[in-house]
């Protein structure tokens, strides 16, 4: 049974986020194609209809960077500005408004943008001199500002200088500076993963972490570093998700990612699902631990694991990200490889079977960044392609 479902989220506040948290970036800009849910307009192609096939979005182009939130979708160009689309009902998309749009729209006041990333309802930007800006909402402090003000337009995250990456998820979020440190606000924090308001940080600050981290990731209620090459986890650990063999919860406690091996090693990128985790090694393989009843953990199962497995039938892998209840991977031949719930149509394969083994996109290729929302896919497409490209007329129509 799912921790959580879309009908329950449709209908009640919103309580959690979806967790892929980082950006995806592109080592060259192109065109953005998206596939899944689309009941907010979060496919940029100017309709509500989902689609199991991979689709355009609008008239983007030079992208350099994508990320996929729970019902919206961010962009950023090679010029340093950043678009948005999809559900703005606390004014995530940032173009001072809280009406959606099914077709990406500019976010106000931004340029020089290094990196993005989404969060449930909120969006967080990166500017090359090393500033944090974040808009939407923001009544647990995931704007950094100490007030529960929400704001449709980007604003200054105070106290944080120099860093050099981000990562979105649920209500907060972690910045990491040049030096290894790492800052987070909102909820929760490292000495607490619970939604209890007294848990919130509604300015930034440093985790009580060791320095050095290159990478980190943020789920439901969970977070991850990455650091020497190892994976470090906190937080909540019901379905695994931390990934030290245990089922313990860590609220305070930093614990190591391991294998039946030992210790998970040789990591260079992270992604942190809802209540999964995700690591690609080195050699371009795939493992992933936590919860698995759709099978986002790519092992030909759908029991839950609080070791890391390996992604089966999957190999050079150049990129992960991980959406809420399903795994997107990148291969070095620049093809789209996906797992676990297709709700929606979210693994781009043209069906809506979900899959405990990853299975090829079968509608793009030459794909530079892949982003997965909660139930929908983001991807760069290297160019040439033509812009507009209509939908194919293979796809599957489904109304919401």
């Amino acid at each position: 049974m799912r921790p959580h479902t879309w009908p329950l989220l449709l209908a009640l506040p919103m309580l959690f986020a979806l967790a892929s948290g980082a950006w995806a970036a592109s080592p060259e800009g192109g065109n953005v194609w998206a596939w899944g849910h689309n009941g907010y307009g979060q496919l940029g192609d100017g309709t509500n209809e989902l689609t199991n096939l991979a689709i355009q979005v609008g008239e983007l182009s030079e992208v350099t960077a994508i990320s996929g939130g729970l019902a919206h979708s961010l962009a950023l160009k090679a010029d340093g500005t950043v678009w948005a689309w999809g559900n703005n009902g606390y004014g995530q998309l940032g173009d001072d408004s809280t009406t959606d749009s099914a077709n990406p729209v500019r976010v106000v006041g931004l340029e020089g943008v290094i990196a993005i990333a989404a969060g449930l309802e909120h969006s967080v930007a990166l500017a090359s001199d090393g500033t944090v800006w974040a808009w939407g909402s923001n009544r647990f402090g995931q704007l950094g500002i100490d007030t529960a003000d929400n704001s449709s337009t980007p604003i200054l995250v105070p106290g944080v200088s120099r860093m050099s990456s981000i990562a979105a998820g649920g209500y907060r979020n972690l910045a990491r500076r040049a030096d290894g440190s790492v800052w987070t606000w909102g909820t929760p924090g490292l000495e607490g993963m619970t939604l209890d308001p007294t848990a919130m940080r509604p300015v930034p600050e440093q985790l009580p972490a060791p320095s050095g981290v290159m990478d980190v990731g943020v789920g439901i209620d969970h977070g991850m570093l990455l650091r020497d090459g190892q994976v470090l986890s906190w937080g909540l650990n019901r379905y695994g998700q931390l990934g030290d063999g245990s089922k313990d919860d860590q609220p305070d406690k930093l614990v190591e990612v391991k294998s039946q091996r030992g210790v998970l090693k040789d990591v260079t990128a992270i992604a942190a699902g809802s209540y999964h985790g995700l690591a690609l090694t080195s050699t371009g393989t795939v493992w992933s631990w936590g919860w698995n009843g759709a099978g986002q953990l790519g092992n030909y199962s759908t029991a839950d694991s609080n070791l890391a497995v390996q992604v089966r039938n999957l190999k050079a892998v150049r990129a992960i990200s991980a959406g809420w209840y399903h795994s997107v991977a990148l291969t070095e031949d620049g093809a789209v490889w996906s797992w676990g719930d297709n709700l929606f149509g979210k693994l781009g394969d043209g069906g809506f079977k979900q899959s405990i083994v990853p299975r090829r996109a079968s509608s793009i290729s030459a794909v530079t960044a892949v982003s997965a929302g909660s139930d929908h896919t983001l991807a760069i497409k290297a160019p040439p392609t033509p812009t507009p490209t209509p939908r194919p007329s293979s796809i599957r129509r489904v109304r919401q």
